[in-house]
């Protein structure tokens, strides 16, 4: 799909992609464990050429590539990283942490919203009809989605917000939907919209939420990557410095982005346990 993208041949792109939905749509039918051994068989037959790998490009890139200049070439080491930081860290983290909480916002909303139309609760035999409609945006590429908004809205945050949002909760709301169907409402429960709100999503909210933090971690790595679409968070800035060759300035980057996530990560461990001075969570 990239390939084509790239080449300006959107149908050939469309074509991949509604591949890659019935691929995903009819999992349920092929991905039986009785095959997993024929499955196993095929790949090792169908396995793609492996590239020569060269020992000596992999230790110049180790010990000469990443080094940062000033220490390779002579140089004012402190100057190096003071540019760096002002010029690509500081504006590359703010902008990844702006659009990772935007989209993390407007996932929580998508999701509780779309959860419904996966649960028999509310849809009965018609949650087949929302069952798609999430396969559909989980199975499309949240890149896609950016780049097609990319074209349509021009390049700013917007695109990778939307892109971000859709795709994270399509995933949520299949994942809280099914959580919905395993509970069991009380005999005299409401119905419509009051089974919704005093109900089922008092039942699911907490179990939710740690679908919600577990995607935080994913949603922020994802918001660094979409910077190669001319969005200004680090990836921007990494793929600014690949594609000019500085690898020692790539490499930097991409230890910033890595602290970032184990960072995140560990947040939301925090906030999954509840282990929150004041109890927010319990």
């Amino acid at each position: 799909m990239e390939f084509f993208f790239s080449q300006g041949a959107y149908d050939e792109a469309m074509g991949m992609l509604y591949v890659l939905l019935l691929l995903i749509g009819t999992l349920k039918l092929w991905s039986k464990g009785r095959l997993l051994s024929l499955y196993i068989l095929a790949s090792f037959i169908w396995l793609p050429p492996l590239a020569d790998t060269s020992w000596e490009l992999v230790w110049r890139f180790l010990s000469e590539d990443i080094v940062p200049a000033p220490i390779k070439y002579g140089g004012n080491l402190l100057n190096w990283l003071n540019t760096l930081l002002l010029g690509q860290v500081i504006p590359g983290v703010s902008n990844t942490v702006l659009l990772t909480q935007i989209s993390l916002a407007l996932t929580a909303v998508l999701t509780l919203v779309l959860f419904p139309v996966r649960t028999k609760l509310f849809c009965g035999r018609g949650r087949v009809f929302g069952h798609g409609l999430l396969v559909v945006l989980r199975t499309t590429p949240e890149y896609l989605m950016a780049f097609l908004g990319v074209l349509f809205l021009g390049p700013s945050m917007l695109p990778g917000v939307l892109a971000l949002g859709i795709h994270n909760a399509g995933i949520l709301a299949h994942l809280t939907g099914r959580f919905a169907d395993e509970q069991e409402p009380r005999e005299d429960a409401p119905k419509g919209i009051l089974l919704y709100f005093y109900e089922v999503l008092p039942r699911v909210y907490r179990q939710f939420l740690a679908f919600l933090l577990y995607r935080w971690e994913v949603i922020q790595r994802e918001s660094a990557i979409l910077g190669i679409l001319g969005i200004p968070t680090l990836g921007f800035f990494i793929d600014s410095a690949f594609e000019e060759l500085r690898l020692d300035r790539a490499m930097f980057l991409i230890l910033v982005t890595a602290l970032m996530n184990m960072t995140v990560d560990g947040l939301a461990r925090v906030f999954r346990r509840g282990k929150i001075t004041g109890g927010c969570i319990t």
